[in-house]
């Protein structure tokens, strides 16, 4: 009697250089958890950021002088958009990363066909796509009061992104920093909060004078704000060509950090 045939086990699949299906189900999955939780991942921030405006308004009034030669409110526009983007970015990415971490999801997502950078790109992407949902939704609601659209879109596009990269960057890396959610609170309490809301978002950093203006000036918030405005309204405070590509590069940079961290396996589990 014969022996009986032995099947061999199917061959493993390579793995591609880009695992676009798992990162984009990553991507999936993240906006999903985000916008469940609509009244507090999109209403909340763009409430509040349209609560900032209807305060200046009420307070200020329409008599307020003009702002580096454009009404108050054509200058604030744009900051309170750029100020909602990155704050949303950070906050995403935080949570994210920090729910995943006590929710024991992380281990889930390490066990995936996922390399370390596929896996920081699903996070990052999740978190700006919802910054710039939200950062529309506050220009939309913003029209009515004040009729403003880009005259330069591309520039102020690419500002909004690349700051709420870097800011996504930064709550990731704060996510997997921290033990418990209060850590993550704290960095954005007290180092986002400060870095967005005295860059310009409401009022130019060249009223600080000194070497204060200065170091503001080198504050990557502020060329995300500044390139925003700019995109609206072609007034800035500084120069474009050379602002825009500095944050490309720290954005860049700060991915690449994120990326080696997670790979390095920094604090990635609780």
């Amino acid at each position: 009697m014969s022996d009986p045939a032995i099947t061999l086990p199917a061959a493993a699949r390579a793995m591609p250089l880009c695992n676009v299906m798992g990162m984009t189900t990553l991507v999936r999955m993240e906006l999903r958890r985000y916008l469940d939780g609509w009244h507090y991942a999109v209403l909340a921030p763009v409430l509040t950021t349209l609560l900032f405006f209807a305060v200046f308004a009420l307070a200020l009034g329409a008599d307020r002088a003009d702002v580096m030669g454009i009404p108050f409110f054509h200058f604030l526009a744009p900051g309170l958009i750029a100020m909602t983007a990155m704050s949303t970015a950070f906050e995403a990415a935080g949570w994210t990363s920090i729910d995943s971490k006590i929710s024991g999801t992380m281990d889930v997502l390490l066990s995936a066909p996922l390399r370390p950078g596929e896996l920081v790109a699903g996070f990052l992407i999740a978190a700006v796509c919802l910054a710039t949902i939200n950062a529309l939704l506050v220009a939309i609601c913003m029209q009515p009061f004040v009729p403003l659209l880009p005259v330069a879109p591309l520039e102020a596009l690419a500002s909004l992104l690349l700051g709420s990269l870097l800011f996504a960057v930064i709550g990731l890396l704060a996510g997997l920093w921290a033990s418990k959610f209060d850590h993550v609170a704290t960095v954005q309490n007290f180092l986002v909060a400060p870095a967005v809301f005295l860059s310009g978002a409401f009022f130019p950093v060249a009223g600080y004078g000194g070497l204060l203006s200065e170091a503001m000036q080198g504050n990557p918030a502020f060329w995300a704000i500044d390139g925003v405005r700019r995109g609206f309204t072609t007034t800035g405070e500084s120069e474009g060509w050379i602002t825009l590509p500095l944050l490309a590069l720290v954005a860049v940079v700060a991915v690449f950090f994120a990326r080696h961290a997670v790979a390095a396996g920094w604090k990635i589990k609780r």
